[in-house]
């Protein structure tokens, strides 16, 4: 990546508003580490490539802690510290809370709750 052009981490970049704030980015001319777990994150990627500046893709769960460092060790590598960070990926459920299963609620707190926390405490470490 080039260290001259600011980095940008966008989490759930695959789609709705994190790829559009990717795009963004790319257009201010931020290089881009882009995590998500869905396989249309690479033609995100891809994408926005053609804007001239450089992009990772990080496939992770965030729901796990192992997704999370993942997702940081990318943000971080070669010693360089994002400028901005855009932490968008989230997850819901439909129904009635009562009706749910209590995996799938605690699921949803694990990627937009936990994993928020965590990612931030880390990369404002770094920051």
């Amino acid at each position: 990546m080039d260290d001259a052009r600011p980095l940008a981490l966008v989490t759930g970049a695959s789609r709705g508003i994190g790829r559009e704030l990717a795009a963004l980015f790319a257009a201010d001319g931020y290089d881009l580490v882009l995590a998500a777990r869905s396989d249309a994150l690479d033609d995100v990627a891809a994408d926005l490539r053609t804007s001239g500046v450089e992009v990772v893709s990080v496939h992770a769960d965030l729901r796990t802690p192992e997704g999370v460092r993942a997702v940081h060790e990318a943000a971080t590598a070669g010693g360089r510290v994002p400028a901005a960070v855009a932490l968008n990926a989230g997850v819901g459920i439909g129904g009635a809370f009562v009706d749910a299963e209590l995996e799938d609620v605690l699921s949803v707190i694990d990627v937009n709750v936990r994993s928020t926390v965590h990612l931030a405490h880390l990369l404002l470490n770094d920051m």
